[in-house]
């Protein structure tokens, strides 16, 4: 029930704001949450790092992660696939601190976050 309501509520919101000029008062902002902690041990809580956001589609849109020796480890220009701890050629990454950049562009705004993630098994 919690899945439909958000999805409702998520349509609404881009419904209405598809409707809206950017600078509307009555337009709702674009919000993006990042997490600075996972766990991928299998569990189906918390097991994917993926940026949380009140948006339907980005313009454009994209997550990278690094390794402490700025080694790119994840990439994705898909907004609903999250890293589940594996690097680009599929090897378990370790425990430890990551680096992430998410670059996005929505109708009317756009950002570049950056922070370090950690990873906990």
């Amino acid at each position: 029930m919690k899945w439909a309501t958000l999805v409702c509520s998520l349509m609404l919101a881009w419904s209405a704001n598809a409707q809206l000029p950017c600078d509307h008062p009555d337009r709702i902002p674009l919000t993006v949450k990042v997490p600075n902690v996972f766990t991928p041990n299998g569990d189906g809580v918390n097991d994917l790092f993926r940026p949380e956001y009140n948006i339907l589609s980005f313009d454009t849109y994209q997550l990278q992660v690094f390794n402490r020796a700025g080694t790119l480890i994840f990439y994705s220009d898909r907004p609903g696939m999250g890293w589940d701890g594996r690097t680009v050629s599929g090897v378990i990454a370790p425990e430890g601190s990551y680096f992430y950049v998410l670059e996005y562009a929505g109708p009317c705004e756009s950002d570049r976050l950056t922070g370090i993630l950690n990873l906990l098994r």
